[in-house]
């Protein structure tokens, strides 16, 4: 064998004992290593979402980009994927979640009204116009009943809450109840404020907004003040 062979060899030998004690190194360290090949990890794809799931995600999206200077443009993909629904409990969906975006937004109600006004539009059959039609549609009928839910599901007084509240320094628990309260109390002033901008567009009939009126103060003899001030503030709007 010749002195280059011999070297040639030494070299490999010495290079396998490298490779080796680096092996040995990962596997004390807990490291695997990936092999490239048919058989290489690859991540997992994502799972797939139900058509309900991926509806509820593109409305949203849309809706977290509605804006004054995108309306046109956001409600007119919104009023698309209305269209193509084929399922009550897929439109159902959809006003669930706007009404949910609408109701945690108080300030802009005229714009969710306004939204709302357009889903209509598009929904009534063209074969009539008049306003028994217009309040007929399945649009209509599912915004209903997600009013109506909401509405029942609003506390009728808060007094008691802000009494349970300890006076001076407050405890973690004592501020998250009272952060707790002013959502509530936020929810109470959009639902109110929504019922009045949908009356304005003649979405909601008068004996909605009647009792509404009944409810939060004329049945009450001393009324919340917050609710009171949802009376005012409904007043003013229609």
């Amino acid at each position: 064998m010749s002195p280059q062979s011999q070297e040639g060899d030494a070299a490999k030998k010495e290079e396998k004992k490298e490779e080796k004690k680096e092996e040995e190194k990962k596997e004390g360290s807990g490291v695997s290593t990936l092999k490239v090949g048919g058989g290489a990890w690859r991540p997992r794809s994502q799972r797939q979402f139900t058509r309900e799931e991926e509806l509820d995600r593109t409305v949203k999206a849309l809706l977290n980009k509605l804006t004054i200077e995108k309306f046109d443009t956001i409600t007119e993909k919104l009023a698309r994927t209305v269209e193509g629904l084929k399922e009550h409990k897929e439109l159902q969906l959809v006003v669930n979640v706007v009404m949910e975006k609408a109701v945690t937004e108080p300030d802009w109600s005229e714009m969710y009204a306004d939204l709302c006004q357009v889903l209509q539009w598009r929904s009534v059959p063209t074969e009539g116009t008049d306003i028994e039609n217009f309040r007929k549609t399945p649009f209509m009928k599912a915004l209903l009943t997600k009013i109506q839910a909401e509405y029942e599901a609003m506390p009728r007084s808060l007094e008691s809450r802000l009494r349970s509240l300890p006076s001076g320094e407050l405890d973690p628990e004592a501020i998250e109840e009272m952060q707790q309260l002013k959502r509530t109390k936020n929810r109470i002033l959009g639902v109110v404020k929504l019922i009045g901008e949908l009356f304005q567009r003649k979405i909601l009939g008068f004996p909605i907004v009647r009792d509404v009126v009944v409810d939060l103060v004329i049945k009450n003899e001393e009324p919340d003040e917050h609710f009171i001030e949802c009376f005012v503030q409904l007043i003013a709007t229609t």
